[in-house]
């Protein structure tokens, strides 16, 4: 989190201060959860009641740094007609979502209330606020947390160190540049140094973090994604659309959306395998998918297994291959060169877009057309620029 040098400051000086302990206001925050909003006096009230030298801290300010929304609202008007008056108001999980930062700062501060009374409503959730989810993993959190807090304007002079340790068994690490604090660390009682390691998957080529749970179920579910084109499994759907004929690796605008998909997937695999920037096959989520000018054809085996696709575009009537992918183990078995005849049949002599592999340049030198092989030397005399990226 970033704050201003003086706020930072000015929280610092708090942290340093003994603690000053209240009761938790049972009675507000039952006013503001039972409206849902609270207004920025009640949210005052309610952290000061808890520990009095937040009264010392501009916790609007704060408030907003830690990322929690204040909007102007107002009650629903008797009469339309009227001139609207709205006051800041603050959303009940956000509240709790800043106590919850305020008790890992070490402030004496207890959010445990509050996220009692609405845990229930968000753990049934599929998409959650940052300050929704606050709330879901407040008890597995609670106290183990390392939080930096940075300063906004840079500030020169020599580095000053201060630690010390709060009653509560927090630590505290505070930076200090000509009076004015840049950097607070604020350690938690029960934190420990994690175990994590920045990886990377030699299959997929998905990065993750080593010793991190939600990293290590991502990566599995990524890896899944990407065996599935890497080893793909027979495809009844395939297989059936074999047997209707030879056009039945063909996708355009009359192609059932599942096939859409498929050829999705190896555009987005070619685009991570050669470090392209765009997928060049119109996303499936939009109507793109039914632009006349894009036809694209699955690689498939007999039994329905989708081994690649290329990908073809017209455009103002010139037809242009824009990309061919094969998964790597069926890579120089002949897919490619089985359909071109049939390429160069329906599409005439094609240009052939670049940069390509070695792989693909070799290709293009044994099974290109007299036409496009012309094409190539008059636009490229050195042959086509070569992407190393494979």
């Amino acid at each position: 989190m970033q704050l201003s040098n003086r706020l930072l400051t000015q929280l610092t000086e708090v942290l340093q201060r003994p603690p000053t302990p209240g009761r938790f206001p049972s009675s507000l925050w039952a006013d503001i959860q039972a409206q849902g909003w609270a207004y920025m006096s009640q949210l005052a009230d309610l952290v000061e009641m808890m520990d009095r030298r937040i009264a010392h801290v501009h916790l609007e300010e704060f408030a907003h740094a830690a990322g929690c929304v204040i909007r102007p609202m107002r009650d629903r008007p008797r009469f339309k007609n009227t001139d609207w008056y709205a006051m800041p108001m603050i959303d009940a999980a956000d509240v709790a979502s800043l106590c919850v930062f305020l008790e890992a700062l070490g402030l004496s501060v207890d959010p445990q209330p509050m996220v009692d009374a609405l845990y229930g409503q968000v753990a049934t959730m599929e998409r959650l606020t940052l300050a929704q989810a606050e709330i879901y993993c407040y008890s597995a959190l609670r106290h183990k947390q390392r939080l930096t807090l940075q300063s906004v304007e840079p500030v020169d002079g020599k580095p000053v160190q201060k630690d010390w340790r709060g009653a509560a068994g927090h630590r505290f690490r505070a930076i200090e540049r000509d009076g004015q604090v840049t950097s607070l660390t604020v350690q938690g009682p029960r934190w420990r140094r994690p175990n994590h390691i920045e990886m990377t998957c030699a299959v997929c080529g998905t990065d993750y973090t080593k010793g991190d749970p939600e990293s290590a179920l991502n990566l599995r579910r990524r890896h899944a994604e990407v065996m599935r084109l890497l080893k793909p499994r027979p495809s009844k759907s395939m297989g059936e659309r074999l047997a209707g004929g030879p056009r039945g690796e063909r996708v355009d605008v009359k192609a059932p959306l599942w096939m859409h998909r498929e050829m999705e997937k190896r555009a987005l695999r070619f685009k991570r395998d050669f470090g392209y920037d765009t997928t060049q096959w119109p996303t499936v989520s939009t109507r793109a998918r039914l632009n006349p000018n894009f036809v694209g054809y699955l690689f498939a085996d007999t039994d329905g297994a989708i081994d690649g696709a290329c990908s073809f575009y017209c455009d103002e009537g010139d037809w242009r291959l824009d990309w061919a992918w094969v998964r790597p183990d069926r890579r120089r078995h002949g897919l490619l060169a089985a359909r071109w005849p049939h390429f160069l049949a329906e599409f005439g002599d094609f240009w052939i877009e670049h940069p390509v592999s070695d792989a693909m340049n070799g290709f293009i030198a044994r099974h290109a057309s007299q036409e496009q092989l012309r094409r190539i030397r008059e636009h490229y005399p050195n042959g086509l620029p070569i992407n190393n990226a494979e």
